[in-house]
């Protein structure tokens, strides 16, 4: 019945639709909703047909748990749709964040119905998602983040689902083996079938695709009571964990990398002259330009990845790109090679990523005067961050607090960060993804004669990235708008260079150089100025230690700051 606790106490179903509910109080009182389900399917006068097709999993739970009623088997459109869909096993499935696409901002989550005989092809996927109209990416958030769009199930093949997230998306799948028994896959299907057309409102950041996703897995094996670890924020890498906390249930892990993953992969592999003889080969439709390498297995593999990549992003004709790749395949198959990944190694899962949320304690001085800080972020990861489990290049920083106590001017909101984004893939040899960057703050700045005063602040800029294993490299140019009271004409708006580059020392130190400067070419003129210097330590994923000097001016003013932060993931 999807019930839940609310704020106040009460119980309701997160399920909206009237048509899944028989008592008119259904959706807010489960026991009106049980005895009206018993006394239908019980009862010796007739019923509508419709009511037993509908709700299976109600009447395998009420043979199990009442008394048995053979009533459920007269639905022949249930059968012959439990025959095309009857799986023997369960599997979780998590596409990878794709930040440049609101959706997925955060990851996704859906099922895998694997048939008896293994095969991708014959396999089932099961996904909640929101039924949007096309909306751009901004109302697309708005409507989101207040309820605006309701939440379907659905059920379709594994490989369409498999092809949009791995292949059109640059997204890399996990797959994670779900120990279900063959009587709660049952009851899983029954009520997949039971959720058809049924509406439930979609919340961005609660009652997402991954919330109504440990609904359904609860209603499988009830003593999971998965909905009641989640009161609040619901990011699907954290419902990952969540499931994998429970005795028994995760399997086997399996990861399915994208086409972008391995292209980099291949550039990492292949020397330049290497890269631009497959880069040739491809835009020449002509393989003989192969063969000035000796080792011509690897670039034809490479550049059947390549081929690939082109005709998913739609730059190559599809029919163009079958017609080379026969050829390809039909060269690679007259070598004695076999073909080897060229992914060295399997990137860590994100079971082995840090909380979503983070909490902060810090001290240190500003011009000789000393303050601390409270510090909360209830989402999702920044650039400095514990890299493992999560995408490179990546940053969502959502509603970032900072609260700051100083002996002059007490407590009071020091920074705001209500979004904070940052997409700085790593150009390579096969992809040249350009960077971006945008945020929305409000900040406490020196603004003319006027110290510490909160300004609002939004910047968006576009560059380009450079990275490997060890390290990264993005420079922007930013455009930057800012509004106070304090400020000549109340606004300012500049442009000016940003530069931020991250250096891995191995696994657990992060040092990050941070540098922008804007000079204000509209309302206040005023040019400002910052250099920021960081070093982390991250002994492991719930816990960090920051050590931080950043040089700051701000409207001829200058200012020294440096501090310690003892940080928390939850």
């Amino acid at each position: 019945m999807h019930f839940t606790e609310t704020s106040l106490g009460s119980s309701r179903s997160l399920i909206d639709d009237e048509k899944f509910f028989l008592s008119e109080s259904g959706s807010t009182n489960a026991e009106l909703e049980l005895k009206k389900t018993i006394e239908l399917f019980y009862s010796s006068k007739p019923v509508k047909e419709e009511v037993f097709c509908r709700f299976q999993a109600r009447a395998i739970w009420l043979d199990k748990n009442y008394k048995p009623t053979k009533k459920r088997f007269k639905c022949q459109r249930y059968k012959d749709w439990y025959s095309s869909v009857k799986s023997d096993s369960v599997t979780l499935v998590f596409p990878a964040s794709f930040i440049n696409n609101p959706a997925s901002a955060f990851g996704h989550t859906f099922l895998k119905l694997e048939a008896p005989n293994k095969n991708n092809t014959a396999a089932y996927a099961v996904n909640f998602a929101a039924a949007t109209g096309g909306e751009n990416a901004i109302l697309y958030a708005l409507l989101g983040v207040f309820g605006g769009y309701g939440g379907y199930f659905s059920v379709g093949p594994y490989y369409e689902r498999l092809k949009k997230y791995s292949d059109l998306e640059n997204r890399d799948i996990w797959e994670f083996g779900l120990n279900f028994t063959s009587d709660e896959i049952q009851i899983l299907l029954a009520h997949v079938w039971e959720l058809r057309e049924v509406s439930s409102t979609y919340y961005y950041f609660d009652e997402n695709c991954s919330y109504h996703l440990l609904a359904l897995l609860d209603a499988a094996r009830p003593s999971l009571n998965l909905l009641d670890d989640f009161s609040s924020w619901v990011i699907p890498s954290d419902t990952v964990k969540a499931i994998n906390s429970k005795p028994g249930l995760v399997g086997e892990a399996r990861f399915r990398p994208a086409l972008g993953t391995t292209l980099s992969a291949w550039s990492n592999k292949l020397n330049g002259f290497e890269s631009n003889l497959v880069k040739s080969a491809i835009k020449e439709s002509n393989l003989e330009i192969l063969k000035a390498d000796k080792d011509n297995s690897k670039l034809l593999d490479a550049a059947n990845d390549y081929a690939s990549y082109l005709a998913f992003k739609g730059k190559v004709s599809e029919d163009d790109i079958r017609s080379l790749q026969y050829k390809i395949l039909l060269s690679r198959s007259q070598l004695n090679s076999k073909s080897v990944s060229p992914i060295k190694e399997i990137p860590d899962s994100p079971l082995t990523s840090h909380g979503s949320m983070k909490l902060g304690l810090a001290t240190g001085i500003k011009e000789d005067k000393g303050f601390e800080e409270f510090q909360l972020r209830p989402a999702y990861h920044e650039l400095s961050d514990l890299r493992s489990g999560f995408s490179q290049g990546s940053q969502i920083l959502f509603l970032d607090t900072r609260f700051r106590l100083t002996e002059a001017e007490g407590l009071g909101l020091e920074n705001l960060a209500i979004l904070d984004i940052v997409s700085a893939y790593p150009r390579n040899e096969f992809i040249k993804t350009n960077s971006w960057e945008f945020s929305t703050i409000i900040e406490e700045q020196d603004v003319g004669y006027i110290q510490d005063s909160h300004v609002w602040e939004s910047a968006i800029g576009f560059g380009a990235s450079e990275g490997g294993a060890d390290f990264l490299i993005s420079i922007f140019l930013d455009a930057k708008f800012k509004m106070n009271r304090y400020l000549d004409d109340n606004y300012a708006f500049g442009l000016g260079p940003h530069l931020k580059f991250l250096l891995y020392s191995d696994e657990s130190f992060t040092s990050e150089l941070d540098y922008f400067f804007t000079e204000n070419v509209s309302g206040d003129t005023q040019a400002s100025s910052r250099a920021k210097l960081r070093l982390l330590y991250s002994p492991d994923t719930t816990s960090s230690l920051e050590v931080y000097l950043m040089r700051l001016q701000e409207y001829k003013q200058h200012d020294f700051e440096a501090g310690i932060v003892l940080s928390k993931y939850f």
